[in-house]
């Protein structure tokens, strides 16, 4: 049997722009959200570049979609800023601009933008459970970047519809490790969990993706707990080959590495956390993530004695050191740099090492 994606493609190809009378552009309209559709975000690009000027009027949303699937973020932003007034404060667009600042780590622009949209009490898109979803989503994110302060405070404790879907009783278990609340984020991860298992709306399949990242957090958080038996018997749920999402595959790698402990061979350790510097547009890892893994980088990085190396890489950093989440990260990067400069010795000579040198 032939793909009915492709023959589909090869019907809209079979068009050609003769002039840009309107009932053209509305075939390459169709054109362009078919692609899309398709999840063919490079060739909706393309198509839209080619069908010229009036086209690429028309297609404004749609191309900073495809420009933000793609993780050109920048270019999702400066096109979408190109909408006219009216398109630019309708519900999609603005929709899409929250997405991209939440990609870019604007994560107050999204929140704003999110809350705007979650206070429209009546919409035609049924769009109203994704838009409380991505509230808090962004609301969790700010919780890990250090700036809670951005979050209305009748947001920051969950309402009882938040906890009846596994969607939002995870995001609102994300917002409780960020803020350090773990047994309750375990509890809510169980939630989540159960949830999405009992769900009616979900294949078997769409269940074990969705399960997935909910499984990976939860084995952080019981790792974190101490209750590293519970950890386990969930890691060995995770099997690294079916995961799609390479994010959540990276995370999940972390987590069984560090279950694993320090008898391991940080050689090959140091080989899968490699992976995770290979991950580009929107597959790259959050930078509360980063950090994460920047610290176990610089643990194996220890025990393989590159002590030189740890040193000025960690000292460059915290010097650097601006936004939030970096300033946040640099506490713990200075124990690192004070490892590597003492070689991880005790006692005195080592504490002589760090002091600061007076003249």
């Amino acid at each position: 049997m032939s793909n009915p994606a492709a023959a589909l493609a090869s019907l809209l190809r079979a068009s050609t722009i003769q002039d840009h009378d309107e009932s053209d552009l509305d075939a390459h309209h169709t054109r362009v959200v078919a692609l899309l559709k398709l999840d063919r975000f490079d060739d909706a690009l393309r198509a839209i570049a080619e069908g010229g000027h009036a086209l690429e009027s028309k297609c404004i949303l749609e191309k900073a979609y495809a420009l933000y699937k793609a993780g050109q973020l920048q270019d999702a932003q400066d096109t979408a800023e190109k909408a006219s007034n009216t398109d630019a404060s309708s519900r999609p667009f603005r929709h899409l601009r929250a997405q991209i600042a939440y990609r870019a780590e604007r994560f107050a622009d999204a929140a704003s933008l999110y809350r705007g949209l979650a206070s429209e009490k009546t919409s035609s898109y049924g769009d109203e459970n994704d838009i409380n979803i991505n509230l808090l989503a962004s609301n969790a994110q700010l919780e890990w970047a250090g700036l809670g302060h951005h979050i209305d405070d009748s947001r920051r404790q969950p309402s009882r519809a938040d906890l009846d879907s596994f969607e939002t009783a995870y995001n609102v278990a994300c917002a409780h490790i960020a803020r350090a609340e773990l047994a309750k984020a375990s509890v809510l991860l169980k939630r989540a969990r159960d949830l999405c298992e009992a769900s009616d709306d979900l294949s078997p399949d769409e269940k074990k993706t969705e399960l997935l990242p909910i499984i990976v957090q939860h084995i952080y958080v019981l790792s974190q707990l101490g209750k590293d038996s519970e950890a386990t018997a969930l890691q060995k749920l995770v099997v690294q080959s079916e995961i799609p999402e390479a994010p959540t595959k990276v995370v999940a790698q972390n987590n069984q590495i560090a279950l694993a402990g320090t008898e391991g061979n940080p050689y090959l350790t140091q080989r899968f956390a490699e992976l995770a510097g290979n991950l580009s547009g929107n597959d790259k890892l959050f930078e509360y993530q980063q950090s994460i893994l920047r610290r176990n980088k610089y643990a194996l990085d220890l025990q393989m004695q590159k002590f030189d190396g740890a040193d000025s890489s960690t000292h460059d950093q915290i010097l650097s050191a601006s936004t939030p989440t970096a300033l946040l990260d640099a506490a713990p990067l200075g124990v690192v740099s004070a490892a590597a400069r003492t070689r991880l010795e005790k006692g005195k000579s080592a504490i002589r090492k760090i002091l600061p040198r007076h003249s």
